[in-house]
């Protein structure tokens, strides 16, 4: 039996499921809050050039024998960042996985993984690659839940990286890169 993603939430949760653009809004509200609550009793400093190298770790495991340039940018590289490390690298590791993905068919594969500080105390966390990039008239649909481009995919990892930006009080934000493809930005 092959059900949609619709239909497969409906069975799931024994009622009908949100279309993509009518997202049960009591229920995000619910998440939001829960990951806002968890975000601030989970919140501490942490050492970013450590997490970050575990975190783009993780996500090239799942390149399989593909060579990418992977490149992690802290700046400065003694960068502390004061968030949830565990939800905020669920969230990063999203887009890295989306980013090692997209980069599938590109020759010379580059993904980075940059960190700073802004002036205002804002830590700034972008995915950048050399992927296709993403259509500007997409660019605020993708954080949408369960929206998705690509075949196997359940429209989940975007918009939690959106949640878990919003539950430190930051944003998302999806650019072009200077490496041609596609640059996700989290301010946190």
């Amino acid at each position: 039996m092959k059900l949609t993603g619709r239909e497969h939430c409906s069975r799931l949760r024994g009622r009908e499921a949100p279309d993509a653009k009518g997202i049960d809004r009591q229920r995000a509200a619910a998440v939001a809050h829960e990951l806002r609550d968890h975000a601030a009793d989970h919140r501490r400093k942490f050492e970013a050039k450590p997490w970050g190298e575990e975190i783009l770790r993780l996500a090239l495991a799942g390149a399989g024998e593909r060579e990418i340039e992977a490149r992690l940018e802290i700046e400065p590289p003694t960068l502390s960042v004061t968030a949830d490390p565990e939800l905020l690298a669920q969230a990063v590791l999203n887009l890295l996985r989306n980013a090692v993905r997209v980069t599938a068919e590109v020759t010379d594969a580059v993904v980075v993984l940059s960190i700073r500080r802004d002036r205002n105390g804002n830590f700034h966390i972008e995915v950048r690659d050399n992927g296709p990039g993403i259509d500007p008239d997409r660019r605020e649909d993708i954080f949408l839940p369960f929206y998705t481009t690509h075949k196997g995919g359940s429209g989940v990892g975007l918009s939690f990286a959106r949640q878990v930006a919003l539950a430190h009080g930051g944003s998302i934000a999806a650019l072009d890169s200077p490496e041609g493809g596609a640059t996700l930005q989290m301010i946190v």
